[in-house]
This record gives structure tokens, sequence and C-alpha cells, in this order.
């Protein structure tokens, strides 16, 4: 037996006992103070808004795989001739396919997803459907307006040529986001990891994390004439001082072991682990614990 019923926005045949689809929103809020539209998928914005994808019964009975159910979108970042695009951040509670993709790519495209808890395959029916909304954050900034800038784990974070830094985060922002930076004299560079993040200015090392703690790691340990500042997973945190590396975690209150080192430069993050060249080739660290070092040379 068949039916004519709306499902969403269009009107499909289908069967008695076919379930119904879902919608979810998409939904786009421009960071940074550059200027552009996002276009693409019923978004077409220079500021924030939304829009509806809606799952008909007919998509979740043409899929194969009757318990999640894909459905692609895709915006474009337009940016203005003065600004740029920096990084899209997923906002969204959950990820979705094709995130990874986006990163610092003028188009993001993914899929949303229908779940469907009961599936049926003998009446062709669907029942407790959910489908994931997805939130994107593209920052935008002014091409003049920047010293440095860095995307660590989950966050992206700006040195502006006026003093000041601000960070955003991956999904769930909070602390971090809302936390103040210290003040800087003449910054140089700024490196985050997740939710922290130091800056090099003439003074020394300035860092920051969420919920608003502070550390002085240039005051706390001596440090002179720093050349870099990394930081990295598990709140790990390098400088390269007067032909040295210290480290340290957390709110800098006890340094950490380190490799034996000659002559080192060029210190890094990769792969969320410090690296640095030194005489004897690449060589890169992390810590198990805070007493377990463990070293990589190539």
């Amino acid at each position: 037996m068949k039916l004519l019923a709306k499902i969403g926005c269009s009107l499909i045949l289908i069967s008695l006992f076919a379930g119904c689809g879902g919608s979810g929103i998409l939904s786009v809020d421009i960071l940074g103070n550059g200027t552009g539209q996002v276009v693409g998928s019923g978004i077409d914005c220079p500021g924030k808004c939304k829009s509806r994808i809606t799952f008909t019964a007919s998509d979740v009975l043409s899929q194969p795989n009757k318990e999640f159910i894909d459905k692609p979108f895709e915006v474009t970042v337009i940016a203005d001739s003065n600004s740029e695009l920096l990084w899209w951040l997923n906002n969204s509670e959950n990820y979705f396919n094709g995130e990874d993709t986006c990163n610092g790519h003028t188009t993001c495209a993914g899929d949303m997803t229908l779940s469907c808890a009961n599936y049926y395959q003998t009446l062709g029916q669907c029942t407790n459907t959910n489908v994931n909304n997805v939130n994107l954050r593209p920052i935008i900034v002014q091409k003049d307006s920047l010293i440095d800038w860095d995307k660590g784990g989950s966050s992206v974070c700006v040195l502006r040529k006026d003093g000041s830094a601000q960070c955003w985060e991956d999904r769930f922002a909070g602390e971090f986001e809302a936390a103040t930076p210290p003040s800087f004299v003449n910054p140089k560079s700024i490196s985050s990891f997740d939710t922290q993040a130091c800056v090099l200015d003439e003074t020394g090392v300035h860092c920051w994390f969420r919920g608003g703690v502070y550390s002085e790691p240039s005051v706390t340990f001596g440090l002179d004439a720093v050349e870099s500042v990394v930081v990295a997973d598990n709140y790990r945190v390098c400088a390269l001082s007067n032909g040295e590396v210290t480290c340290w975690t957390g709110t800098a209150t006890t340094t950490l072991d380190v490799p034996e080192l000659v002559s080192p430069t060029n210190l890094r993050r990769q792969s969320g682990i410090h690296c640095v060249d030194d005489e004897t080739g690449k060589v890169c660290w992390t810590w198990n614990n805070p007493n377990d070092l463990q070293v990589y040379r190539s």
C-alpha cells in the first residue's frame, strides 16, 4: 500500500511503513577582525547565520547503511581583499565526516549525519532519529593586523600588532576562550596548544590557561635572552634561551628533564611534541610522565 506523505519540506511517495527522516542545523559564526562572506548549503552571510538540512524518508531508505545516513554540505569563505582565512573551528557537539579536511582551506565540506536508533529492515522503518547539528566558526583576520598566530591541538591563537592576543577553541568553547591574556611589551611570537598559550616579548615568556590562570616562566626559572617558546601537548612548554632548552609543565613551578643537546636550534612542535636541530641531527622528545623522558633522534 502506498500513500503521499509530506516529509520535511518535500512531498514524496513512500511505503506505508517507511520511517521518517529528520533535519539538522548548519550554522556559521565568523570570528576574527577580518571581513568576508560565507556561502553554500543555504548559507550566505557576513557574520552569523544558519540553514536547515533536511533528511527525507527517501534519503533514509536509499542508503545501504540505514543506521547512519550522511548528507553532504559545503560552505566557502570569500574573504575581502584586506582579509584572509586562518582556520575553520568546529564548535559542534560531535565530530563530522570530513572535519579534518577543512582546516585552513577556503572551502569546508563534510557530512551531516542522521542516526537511526531503531531500524526495522523488513518494514523499512527508521524510528528515534537524531541528527548531529554542525556549528562552524571560520577565523577571518585582517592581513596586516597580525604579528604571529598558531594552531595547536584544539585552539587557534593570534598575536596582533596592537600588542593584544586572542584565542578560540574547537568544540565547547569556554574558559580558555574567555580568559584575558596578560599584557605584553613589544610581543614577538605566540604558541598555543589546547587550552594553554605563551607569548614571547621583550621582557620574556608569559603564559596563560583556561580559567584565567597565569605563569611567568622567565621570572621563575631565570630565563634570559629567550629566542623562542613552544607549547606542546599535555601542557608541556619549552623555551630556547642562551643556547639551552628549558622545559616545564602546567603553571611553571618546576622544570622537566630534557635530552642532552649540542648547540640546539630551531625549537618547534611536531606532531604534538618538541623538536630541535643540534649538531647530532634532529632530536624530538616527550614525557610519558614528568619523570619519564622519551627521546627520538634522527
